[in-house]
């Protein structure tokens, strides 16, 4: 071989380590690039948060509590928002539940309510357009408990169907899935024995 070829092929061989180099490099940056977008859309959808408010209520006199459905979006004004609520309940504890239409849900229209008492599911669909950026009120529970019941607390919990559509897109919920409701303590009786 002569040193001509030789040295062409040693330069031909450092051109294709370079080009492969340089495509490797371009495909990872803009991989990196898809990830990031990607991640920064996902964080997006995870800062949506549903709750109940309050976490924690004490049932009053009537044995009766209301709970709001909450989301809470940090870009939500103005977003058409279809809105899925599955929640369970102790069908033993509960003696009437339902939900009506949150007052931070604007031109709303429900779609479906079931609820099943001999199950413990409440089902609720609604949708609306959001009324500002942070927490909107999206539904209300009202909810009537059994004066007999002996348990000492009753848990109402988001069910893994509860979803949230904004502007067509399923929403990646942080869902804080539950709240307790705490029944009183009932007033000690204690008797004392009539003195002769």
């Amino acid at each position: 071989m002569s040193r001509r070829t030789f040295i062409f092929l040693i330069l031909l061989l450092f051109l294709l380590i370079a080009f492969f180099l340089l495509n490797n490099f371009y495909l990872n940056k803009k991989s990196n690039n898809q990830n990031q977008s990607k991640h920064t859309e996902s964080s997006n959808k995870s800062d949506i948060k549903l709750l109940f408010d309050p976490r924690s209520k004490t049932i009053d006199a009537s044995n009766s509590a209301l709970l709001d459905v909450v989301i809470d979006s940090p870009t939500g004004k103005n977003q058409n928002t279809l809105v899925q609520l599955e929640i369970a309940f102790d069908p033993l504890a509960v003696t009437s539940i339902k939900a009506l239409v949150g007052r931070d849900l604007l031109d709303y229209k429900a779609a479906l309510m079931n609820i099943d008492y001999e199950t413990g599911r409440l089902s609720y669909a609604l949708r609306g357009t959001l009324s500002k950026n942070g927490p909107n009120i999206v539904a209300q529970i009202p909810i009537q408990t059994n004066t007999y019941h002996s348990e000492q607390y009753l848990e109402i919990k988001f069910m893994p169907k509860t979803a949230v559509t904004i502007n067509g897109e399923m929403q990646n919920i942080y869902k804080l899935d539950q709240t307790t409701i705490l029944f009183p303590t009932p007033t000690p009786y204690y008797y004392s024995p009539p003195s002769n």
